[in-house]
C-alpha cells in the first residue's frame, strides 16, 4: 500500500491547575521534561499523569459516557507530599509477574527546610508507592498513591525510570536515578520485609554500565533483545557525551561499548526500531484448524536518536552493527530554540516508525526517512500565524547536513564572529510569544502543515540504486508553550494510540483524522479478503467486485458514527 499523509487535529487540551499567589494573582504551575506518566490499568482503561513543580498532580483520561468519549481531568492526591515541595521527576511502572501485580510509582520532590542555625537548606527526597493489601485495587492510582515509602537523597535528582533486573527468581522491576552527583542509583522493592519498603542496592552489580558516567546523566534509556538475554543501554551526559553500551545480561558482562561527543549538553537520547512491529494477538494463538505459526523472524534493527542543546537532532541506524558511525541528521530540529524531547510512532501508518521531536521554541517536527530525492508537498503557514519568520519546511529539508556542525562557541574559537546558528540564513528565532494555551486547537488545518498526495514504498534499511537516505520533514505543529513531552498512547480505548503533547502549561491530546483511519483499515480487510479467496475457482475481479459491494456499506457507516 502506497504511503499516505496524515493530519493530525487537536482532539481534547487540559491546563495545569492554577494557584493564587501571595499578591492575589491567579498562575498557572509549570511541567518539567522528567514529570509525566503514562497508567495503564488492567481493564484497559489509559491515563497520563502530569505533575505541576508545584507539587499538583493531574490525571488526564477519557471515560464513557453512552456511546460518546468524555476527556476527564482530576487531581490525584498523593500522601506525603508537603504543600510547598518543587516535584523534580516521576515514573510509573508495573510489577513483574513474579512479583505480584500492581503499580508502583515513584516521585522525587524537593523541599525548603530550616536549620538549627537559622539557615535554609534544601532537602530531596524519593517517595516510592505501591499496595499490597488488595491485588483488584493495587492496579488503581487513587489507591496506591496512599501507600507511600519515603527515602531521604542526599543529591539533587534528575530523570527517575524504570526496567526489569534479571534475577534467578525471574524478572523484577526496579526504578533508576541520576543526580548531580555524577551516578545513577538503583532502588529495588525488599520483598522479605513484613511491610512496605524499598532500598538502595549497588548498581554495578546489576548495571555495570551505569557505574561510572563521569558526569550527570540528563537522560537514560535502556532496552531488553534476545529474550532478556542482552540489554541495550544508551546514557546522555550534561557534558555532552554519549554512551552506548551492549550487555550480557546473566554474566553482567559489557560486550561492547561506544561513544559519542557533542559540543553541547544532551537533553535526551532514544533507542527504537525502523519498523512498527505488532506482536502476534493472543486471542488468535488456539483456534481450532488455524496454521498459527509464525516464521522465523529476522535480526531486529535498533537506532538511537540523539538530542543536543545547540546541534541538530541526529539518528545513529542500526547500531549493532555500525556502532556510532552512520549518522543521519534530522534537518531543521535546532532551528526552534533547543530540542526538548523525543517520540517514536508511525504516524502515516505505513509499518515504518516516524520521529517527532518537541523543541522549547513551541514547536513539534515530525520526521520521516525516505530516499534523497523524493518531494514532499507541505503547505506552509500563514504569516499571521507566528510572528517569527521562519524558513519553510523545504528550505529546512535542503539543509546541507554534510557540512560539519558547529556550536555556537566553536565558531567563536575558529574566529567567524557569528554568535548564532546561520547556516541556513536566519537560524536564530526567539521563543514566540503567545498569551494562550489553547490558542493552537483554534487554528486552521493549514497551520498542521499537512503532507497531502502519495508517497512512492521505500526499503528503508538499505539505498536502492545510487539514492541515498535523509530524513525529511513531514509536518509540524506550533503550540503556544515550550514542549517538553511527547509520548504515544491508546489514552481513548479504541485501539488505536493517540498522541499526547505536554507542554509547560498544559496538555493535547492530538489525533489523526479518523475517517482516514476507518478507510485504511477496510482497504486492508480488503486486501486480506482477497488474498484468501484466490485459491479457489472464481475470477479475481469477480472476487474485488463482490469484497466491494460488502464494504461500501461499511465505510459509508464507519464514517457517519466517526464524524
Amino acid at each position: 500500500m502506497d504511503q499516505r499523509g496524515w493530519r493530525w487535529t487537536d482532539a481534547h487540551f487540559c491546563s495545569l491547575p492554577s494557584q493564587l499567589t501571595l499578591y492575589g494573582i491567579t498562575s498557572t504551575p509549570q511541567t518539567n521534561v522528567y514529570t509525566h506518566a503514562k497508567v495503564i490499568e488492567p481493564e484497559g482503561s489509559n491515563k497520563l499523569l502530569v505533575a505541576s513543580l508545584t507539587g499538583k498532580i493531574v490525571s488526564v483520561e477519557y471515560q464513557r459516557n453512552g456511546q460518546k468519549l468524555k476527556p476527564s481531568t482530576k487531581e490525584v492526591q498523593f500522601t506525603y507530599i508537603p504543600g510547598d515541595a518543587e516535584l523534580v521527576s516521576m515514573d510509573v511502572a508495573h510489577r513483574t509477574s513474579h512479583q505480584g501485580t500492581g503499580l508502583l510509582i515513584g516521585i522525587t520532590f524537593l523541599k525548603q527546610t530550616q536549620t538549627e542555625d537559622g539557615e535554609h537548606a534544601c532537602m530531596q527526597y524519593l517517595n516510592l508507592y505501591s499496595f499490597s493489601q488488595s491485588e483488584e485495587d493495587s492496579h488503581y492510582v487513587d489507591s496506591v498513591a496512599q501507600t507511600c515509602v519515603t527515602l531521604e537523597l542526599d543529591f539533587m535528582p534528575y530523570q527517575l525510570i524504570h526496567t526489569e533486573c534479571v534475577r534467578e527468581g525471574g524478572l523484577e522491576t526496579v526504578f533508576l536515578l541520576s543526580g548531580n552527583d555524577h551516578k545513577v542509583h538503583m532502588y529495588r522493592e525488599d520483598h522479605v520485609a513484613p511491610v512496605l519498603r524499598f532500598k538502595e542496592e549497588e548498581i554495578g552489580d546489576f548495571f555495570p554500565e551505569l557505574c561510572s558516567p563521569g558526569s550527570s546523566v540528563h537522560w537514560m534509556d535502556i532496552v531488553y533483545v534476545d529474550n532478556h538475554k542482552k540489554r541495550l543501554t544508551a546514557q546522555g551526559l550534561q557534558t555532552g557525551q554519549v554512551f552506548f553500551s551492549l550487555v550480557d545480561v546473566h554474566t553482567t558482562e559489557v560486550l561492547q561499548g561506544w561513544e559519542k561527543v557533542f559540543d553541547s549538553p544532551i537533553t535526551c537520547v532514544k533507542i527504537f526500531n525502523p519498523d512498527n512491529q505488532v506482536p502476534f494477538p493472543e486471542f488468535l494463538e488456539n483456534i481450532e484448524g488455524k496454521d498459527n505459526s509464525v516464521a522465523e523472524e529476522s535480526p531486529v534493527v535498533y537506532n538511537l536518536v540523539v538530542m543536543s542543546s545547540l546541534e541538530p537532532t541526529v539518528v545513529y541506524r542500526n547500531i549493532l552493527t555500525n556502532g556510532l558511525d552512520n549518522a543521519l541528521y534530522l534537518p531543521g530540529s535546532c532551528c526552534y530554540d533547543i530540542p526538548l524531547c523525543a517520540c517514536v510512532a508511525d504516524i502515516d501508518f505505513d509499518g515504518h516508525n516516524e520521529i517527532l521531536v518537541g523543541t522549547y521554541g513551541q514547536e513539534l517536527l515530525a520526521y520521516k526517512l525516505m530516499q534523497e530525492d523524493d518531494q514532499i508537498p507541505v503547505v506552509k503557514k500563514p504569516p499571521s500565524l507566528t510572528k517569527n519568520k521562519m524558513s519553510s519546511p523545504a528550505n529546512i529539508n535542503s539543509y546541507n547536513m554534510t557540512e560539519p556542525i558547529q556550536s555556537p562557541r566553536q565558531r567563536h574559537l575558529t574566529g567567524s564572529g557569528h554568535t548564532g546558528r546561520d547556516t541556513q540564513g536566519d537560524m536564530k528565532l526567539p521563543r514566540k510569544a503567545k498569551s494562550q494555551e489553547n490558542l493552537s486547537s483554534s487554528l486552521t488545518n493549514t497551520q498542521d502543515s499537512v503532507l497531502r498526495g502519495e508517497l512512492p514504498e521505500v526499503d528503508l534499511q538499505e539505498p536502492v540504486g545510487d539514492k541515498k537516505l535523509c530524513y525529511k520533514l513531514l509536518w509540524q505543529r506550533s503550540f503556544a508553550s515550550p514542549v517538553v513531552g511527547v509520548d504515544r498512547v491508546d489514552i481513548m480505548g479504541d485501539g488505536m494510540d493517540d498522541m499526547v503533547v505536554v507542554t509547560l502549561r498544559g496538555v493535547h491530546v492530538i489525533q489523526p483524522e479518523l475517517s482516514e483511519v476507518a478507510q485504511v483499515c477496510l482497504e486492508r480487510l480488503r486486501d486480506l479478503a482477497v488474498s484468501r479467496q484466490k485459491g479457489q475457482d472464481e475470477d479475481e475481479e469477480q472476487i474485488q467486485l463482490n469484497i466491494d459491494n460488502q464494504l461500501t456499506s461499511k465505510i459509508s457507516s464507519a464514517e457517519t458514527s466517526i464524524t
